[in-house]
């Protein structure tokens, strides 16, 4: 059944409806969290040309710490609050959990500021460069949660007014305070955790926490066992992205970590793209009643993700050169690292997969398998960039990218299988996955110097063009093909098995 045809069925109906307005309304708040990598991207030229390479370098570390951080001192309640709001309790219980939250942050990070000088050096940090980060990184952390319970009330304003002031607000705070305080990291770091710190005083003003909320010690403690388990899988998840950079920075130096940033920031963008789709489906899906309506909707979004990635991911590769010619320093020689362009925009492939993995997971509150899985991946990571980045430089660490990203899909669908298994992607959408990575290679192949950057623009816009064509075609329709929207015989569902109540966070299997 192709994308136009009028379903044959209510189900079908049901479907093509929610995978339309996931494509949507979702992507408005999709729309709405770009804001904060573009504002990255947008003042990178600035902050790069203030800063100098080795001080943005430094910079560019305490930035890649910082969501590590963040993701330890959340304890997984971004994740918890969303799953528990469409159990018993909902916005009230999202709203005690909130307050939860704001104690085990502020708690967290008061620690690791006390002791961060007995572990700064192992990082290569001063200890105040190192304390400055993890207030940056609790106030992140909070945020998250906020804008987590935003997303699932639906409230697309507060959440954008939000997302606006986390995103333009921190860099225009982070290059302020260069140009008060001189051009020092320390400066451009303390502008953007004062611009953190302005978000959540705006989140505050929508969403305020239910005090009580820390006195519920049975709620507090189901959404903990559902959300620590998920503290080492974000924490995975961070470092998979992070250690080649970290490496870099160590065993390379600040000039090459700051041509790493700046081409990575440009290269991952489809990776962070889609992290943001899946976090806007997230509530959505969970309110899904159906179960085997839920797993054919999200196959769908899975395969429509898919196929929008072959003219997306060849859109970047061709145009990143051009556009870095311009967007950074020529010293930094960003426009010559097209093979590390087109290996981290491929690791978009295997990313979608395993976020539509980890909805099945998240379901069934499966956590830990999660947080194994995770685990796994990141260890490939590192392990990859001690052997690659020595030997081959960049480009090995973006190679150790695309492999443990691949070790994360398989991982976690070898789990998911064991709770339900999603129907495969058809024989166009694994077609289409071929052709993406055939023509990010031959992409990498197109020079980068005089007339040949005017192609590469020019095929980079078409290939752009045909992306958005693609994305209004599934924001028309749900249903993909008949071949993925049917359950295989080897499908099985939830409803097949004793049904799973849900009490407190608690799973209980009736017979």
């Amino acid at each position: 059944m192709m994308v136009n045809e009028v379903p044959s069925s209510a189900a079908d109906v049901e479907i093509s409806e929610t995978v339309s307005a996931l494509f949507g309304r979702g992507s408005l708040y999709v729309a709405v969290w770009a804001f904060q990598p573009a504002a990255a991207v947008l003042s990178t030229p600035v902050v790069t040309r203030l800063l100098g390479a080795r001080s943005f370098g430094t910079a560019a570390a305490s930035i890649v710490l910082m969501p590590v951080l963040a993701a330890v001192v959340t304890f997984g309640l971004d994740f918890a609050t969303q799953r528990f709001y469409v159990e018993d309790g909902g916005p009230d219980a999202a709203r005690e959990l909130l307050a939860v939250a704001l104690l085990l942050v502020t708690s967290a990070a008061l620690i690791l500021i006390a002791t961060a000088s007995a572990w700064s050096g192992l990082l290569g940090f001063s200890a105040g460069m190192l304390r400055l980060t993890i207030a940056w990184a609790g106030l992140a952390a909070f945020n998250r949660v906020q804008l987590a319970l935003l997303r699932a009330q639906d409230r697309l304003g507060p959440f954008a007014a939000t997302s606006c002031i986390q995103a333009l607000g921190t860099q225009l705070c982070g290059v302020a305070m260069v140009l008060a305080q001189g051009a020092t990291a320390r400066s451009y770091v303390l502008g953007l955790a004062i611009g953190q710190a302005a978000a959540v005083c705006v989140g505050l003003a929508f969403v305020t926490p239910r005090l009580r909320g820390v006195r519920r010690l049975r709620r507090s403690t189901a959404a903990l066992r559902y959300g620590v388990p998920l503290v080492p899988h974000t924490l995975a998840a961070f470092l998979l992205n992070a250690s080649g950079r970290l490496i870099i920075f160590n065993d390379l130096g600040q000039s090459a970590m700051a041509r790493y940033q700046v081409t990575y920031n440009a290269a991952c963008m489809l990776v962070m793209l889609l992290g943001a789709v899946d976090l806007s489906w997230e509530p959505r899906l969970f309110a899904i009643r159906d179960d085997q309506v839920r797993w054919r909707v999200l196959a769908h979004l899975r395969d429509g993700v898919f196929r929008l990635l072959l003219p997306l991911c060849l859109a970047m590769t061709l145009a990143a050169p051009v556009v870095l010619r311009f967007y950074v320093p020529v010293s930094y020689r960003a426009y010559k690292l097209t093979d590390v362009v087109a290996i981290i925009a491929l690791a978009a492939v295997p990313f979608a997969g395993y976020c539509a993995n980890m909805r099945v997971l998240l379901w069934f509150k499966q956590t830990s398998a999660l947080a194994a899985a995770s685990a796994s991946a990141a260890l490939a990571c590192l392990l990859l960039n001690l052997v690659l980045v020595p030997s081959i430089g960049i480009t090995g660490s973006a190679l150790a990218t695309l492999v443990a990203y691949g070790v994360l899909w398989w991982g976690s669908a070898r789990v998911a299988r064991k709770r339900t298994q999603l129907p495969g992607p058809d024989s166009a959408t694994a077609i289409t996955i071929l052709f993406t990575a055939l023509g990010a290679a031959g992409a990498v192949a197109v020079p980068t110097f005089g007339l040949w950057l005017a192609l590469r623009a020019a095929l980079g816009a078409g290939f752009g063009v045909w992306g958005a064509v693609r994305l209004l075609r599934l924001r028309r329709g749900g249903v993909l093909s008949a071949e993925s929207a049917t359950p295989t015989e080897n499908t099985r569902m939830p409803g097949d098995e004793a049904p799973i109540r849900w009490s407190s966070g608690l799973a209980r299997r009736t017979s």
